[in-house]
């Protein structure tokens, strides 16, 4: 039987050169109850394909309205949820959407 997940794996690690690690935002609550950002937790790494991008192709391919600087292209994963946070270097990015595609995970960024 053919394992597709395995072989999915495999494709993605031939055809995605860049890595980046995924985050989860965390909050704590300051002196006066003032929500404060905490240290974002990782979630894990995962391999992708990184292309500049803008709003207005959000616009014209996807139908979104949102603000976007980078495009990134992986394979489906939990990590890959709205509001995480994305490091690519030193520079971190906020998952502004995740466009539905059934075969990879599509997340449009913008710097934090």
């Amino acid at each position: 039987m053919v394992n597709f997940d395995r072989m999915a794996k495999t494709v993605a690690e031939t055809l995605h050169s860049d890595s980046i690690a995924l985050y989860r935002p965390t909050q704590t609550t300051g002196k006066y109850g003032t929500p404060i950002a905490g240290e974002p937790e990782l979630l894990g790494e995962v391999r992708c394909s990184i292309q500049p991008y803008s709003s207005e192709l959000a616009q014209k391919e996807y139908g979104l309205t949102v603000q976007a600087e980078k495009r990134v292209f992986t394979l489906p994963t939990a990590w890959a949820a709205l509001g995480n946070l994305a490091r690519i270097g030193d520079a971190w990015y906020r998952i502004e959407a995740v466009p539905d595609d059934r075969s990879m995970a599509v997340l449009l960024l913008v710097r934090r």
